[in-house]
This record gives structure tokens, C-alpha cells and sequence, in this order.
């Protein structure tokens, strides 16, 4: 297991610092911009996604170190699947 002392734990830790504060940064500049600054506001949803996909990569990263398994992207469920499987159980 990773402790503080291992180098990758410790870039990991690094980096989630400054992007939790960039993120509290943009929700804040959402809260305080007006409605009509369209392209103000699209500069801040785009700093928002790119803070999403690295804390993913991070997420991602962290799982790789320490041997554990990306959870399984599931398949939204399907009624007529559902249905049809019940059908054959009867």
C-alpha cells in the first residue's frame, strides 16, 4: 500500500491540493458571474470539465498504485431486455 513517503502518493497529494483549489475557484466565478456573460461562463464549464478529467486521472492513477481494479462501466438497463428475460424464467 502507498504511504505519504511513496513519490507517487506524494504527486498524487501535490496535484489534488491546487485542483481542489482551481475548482473552488471556478464555482465561485459561476456563482458571481452575471447571466449574460456567456463567454465568460463557458471558460469557467471548460476549466470545470478539465478539472473533472483530472481528478479521474488522478482516481485512476491512485487505483493502478494500489493494485485495485477500474470498476466496470455498466450498461443502462434496458426494459424490454428485462422483460423479455423474466418471460423466459416463466
Amino acid at each position: 500500500m502507498l504511504t505519504l513517503n511513496d513519490p507517487l502518493s506524494r504527486i498524487m497529494h501535490d496535484l489534488r491540493q491546487p485542483l481542489a483549489n482551481i475548482a473552488f475557484s471556478a464555482s465561485y466565478l459561476e456563482m458571481i458571474l452575471e447571466p449574460g456573460d456567456t463567454q465568460v461562463m463557458e471558460q469557467v464549464a471548460m476549466i470545470q470539465a478539465q478539472l473533472e478529467r483530472a481528478s479521474h486521472l488522478l482516481d485512476e492513477a491512485s487505483r493502478i498504485a494500489h493494485g485495485v481494479a477500474a470498476p466496470q462501466a455498466q450498461e443502462p438497463a434496458s426494459l424490454e431486455r428485462t422483460n423479455s428475460a423474466t418471460s423466459a424464467l416463466t
